[in-house]
């Protein structure tokens, strides 16, 4: 009697095998009559799709599958060599210090310390932070040598330099 449902089992198999295919390649090519004699997707065989950044691993004669996702790249930003403070009217200048002094390539950092939006607006207009929220920073990376003269943009009278050395 059992010898009778092997061919109804076999046959169960090769369809819920066949069901895994279409969009999911994880079991397609499966073939029940297969021996495991060197044919792809032979029982008991590792099939592994790889789309890119995420790697399933399947495999036929367990229920087990794997799926591993790496997350997006991320650049950390890079360590500023120069952090200037932007502070309220009240507290003196309104950039501390007044006078930065940086290497050529450095990261410039400025910390909106004030309790509204404040920009930083680069006198001859080659650099702007947009609004720098209370509370947040924003960077600049020197590049080019000499002297850059900038200005708060929400207060043009609040001034200060920034001295680029080679």
């Amino acid at each position: 009697m059992q010898r009778r449902f092997l061919p109804i089992l076999l046959v169960l198999f090769a369809l819920a095998a066949a069901a895994c295919g279409g969009d999911n390649e994880v079991g397609s090519g499966l073939d029940a009559k297969d021996t495991g004699k060197g044919g792809s997707g032979a029982l008991g065989s590792t099939t592994t799709t790889a789309p890119p950044e995420t790697t399933t691993t399947a495999k036929s004669e367990a229920t087990t599958t794997t799926t591993v996702k790496k997350g997006p790249t991320t650049t950390a930003k890079a360590a500023p060599s120069l952090q200037i403070t932007i502070q309220a009217d009240t507290k003196g200048s309104p950039f501390q210090p007044s006078v930065g002094q940086v290497r050529k390539g450095s990261v410039v950092q400025w910390n909106n310390t004030d309790s509204v939006p404040r920009s930083v607006v680069f006198d001859d207009n080659s650099f702007e932070t947009g609004n720098i929220a209370p509370g947040a920073s924003a960077q600049y990376t020197a590049n080019t040598a000499g002297t850059i003269n900038y200005h708060d943009g929400t207060r043009p009278y609040a001034v200060a330099s920034l001295q680029v050395v080679g």
